[in-house]
């Protein structure tokens, strides 16, 4: 497995897009919501040094997950702080040698490079479980419960 930093390119946007339908319709599909990526807008995020993506990539090239990231400086303490805006392992690559851990570490080592001294990531309540385990396997500890009032 090849991890890395990766910018969105149009022949990656190419990649991730199958990935991105497969994770909303595994995570999103008891919501209300529609899937309706606003691709110019991480565009221009990534340009402005907001925006970040990790990738990891089977042995053959084949893209089978990511991590999408919004790096910015606290408001309250003017330190890095990064918000896990996208994650997503192909359910196949999940249980595969530690794919999804390894994945993390590397995002956490990168961005330790660039200076983040938190890291922020949620995931749903009704997904649990594995989500849960593995973040309690990458040393995060819960902090805050994220509520959500559909308007």
């Amino acid at each position: 497995m090849k991890y890395a930093a990766e910018e969105l390119t149009p022949s990656l946007y190419e990649e991730i897009v199958p990935l991105h339908k497969a994770h909303w319709d595994e995570l999103k599909r008891s919501t209300s919501e529609r899937m309706d990526f606003d691709y110019p807008r991480y565009y221009q995020l990534q340009e402005a040094g907001v925006w970040r993506l990790y990738t990891a990539r089977s042995g053959t090239g084949e893209l089978v997950g990511y991590v999408q990231a919004m790096a910015v400086p606290s408001l309250h303490t003017k330190d890095m702080e990064v918000y896990g805006e996208l994650y997503y392992v192909k359910p196949e690559w999940r249980g595969r040698g530690r794919t999804v851990l390894r994945l993390f570490q590397f995002v956490e080592r990168e961005l330790s490079h660039l200076g983040a001294k938190r890291l922020r990531f949620s995931y749903p309540v009704y997904a649990g479980g594995r989500y849960a385990e593995w973040f309690d396997m990458l040393g995060y500890a819960p902090q805050e419960i994220c509520v959500v009032k559909e308007m």
